[in-house]
């Protein structure tokens, strides 16, 4: 286990029903069948070399999950990942 896991800086937890929207919050199609499925929980997880560490935990623990576990490939497209995810969840908090 990395000693990242054990002290991130901080984690937010997000539940959303994201239907026809995953090109939307995805930026990418990929992701369309697994949000057909139901609510997408959204996991922020901040800390130093927290990518890394979690694609490393997804590809040990989700293997033959391909599709339904969704990691940002670097710190900068995360950004707006979780700018674009947020903004839905709220979106749909309001309606």
């Amino acid at each position: 286990m990395h000693s990242e896991c054990l002290e991130p800086i901080s984690i937010r937890r997000q539940s959303v029903e994201v239907g026809n929207d995953a090109q939307r919050v995805f930026g990418t199609d990929l992701y369309k069948e697994a949000v057909s499925r139901g609510l997408v929980i959204g996991l922020e997880y901040n800390g130093e070399h927290s990518i890394q560490v979690c694609q490393e935990v997804v590809m040990t623990t989700a293997a033959g999950s391909t599709g339904l576990v969704f990691v940002s490939q670097s710190r900068e497209s995360a950004q707006q990942q979780i700018h674009n995810y947020y903004d839905f969840a709220d979106m749909q908090m309001s309606v």
